[in-house]
């Protein structure tokens, strides 16, 4: 099982290309919408991902974001 999970688990240079895509699609969105953000979820943040898993992204256009310090990945999402 843990030979298994070595296999399948996602590495670093995953999270990080997925990170990277999210500031990819913000870029292609900024000429129409200038406060967009692009915010990653789900797997490819908490840690459960796998290789060859997809990404699941939130698209703000005119949010105000604002993240949690206090350790955790939650977001809060105001108005």
């Amino acid at each position: 099982m843990e030979t298994y999970l070595r296999n399948v688990e996602a590495c670093d240079v995953t999270t990080r290309l997925h990170f990277i895509t999210c500031v990819q699609i913000e870029r292609i969105f900024l000429g129409a919408y200038p406060k967009v953000r692009v915010i990653p979820f789900g797997s490819s943040v908490n840690g459960f991902g796998r290789k060859g898993s997809d990404l699941d992204v939130c698209l703000l256009l005119n949010h105000k974001l604002t993240f949690s310090r206090n350790g955790s990945k939650v977001c809060i999402f105001s108005p």
